[in-house]
């Protein structure tokens, strides 16, 4: 739950400051602090998985409740990543929703039938996220018209 708070923060201060039509100036210091709350979102989403094995407190319910916090923080970082991409039309913020959700969602509905969660060796969700940061920090150096 901490980590989607991270999210939902990392999302808020982008379309803010950008605005849903990116109208607006995007601070560097915006970028910086969404690149560090999108790592942290990472960090603690991973942690609080590993402490409920540790402690042999894990259950369905909190399985359920890990995949509905993703799944929302999953749509609200395609709306950030949309705002830093300076996207100006809904089927710019439609399609991010798409190249972020669809691998999430279909992942989901094969653990959900098989009790598997089959991820790759590359996968978005753990190697996706160093670069995604990178990338973010970067264009806070060179700035949201570099898209």
């Amino acid at each position: 739950m901490s980590g989607l708070f991270c999210n939902l923060l990392f999302t808020a201060s982008t379309i803010y400051y950008g605005g849903f039509d990116n109208s607006h100036f995007l601070p560097p210091w915006v970028l910086y602090s969404t690149s560090f709350l999108y790592f942290a979102y990472y960090i603690l989403d991973n942690l609080d998985g590993k402490q409920a094995r540790r402690t042999q407190s894990s259950s369905n319910l909190g399985m359920i409740m890990d995949h509905a916090c993703d799944a929302l923080t999953t749509f609200l970082f395609s709306t950030g990543a949309s705002s830093i991409t300076g996207s100006k039309t809904s089927y710019q913020y439609f399609l991010f929703w798409c190249m972020t959700s669809f691998p999430f969602y279909f992942t989901t509905l094969e653990a959900y039938y098989t009790r598997i969660l089959r991820l790759g060796y590359l996968n978005g969700a753990n190697e996706g996220t160093i670069p995604a940061c990178v990338f973010i920090i970067y264009t806070g150096f060179v700035g949201i018209d570099f898209f």
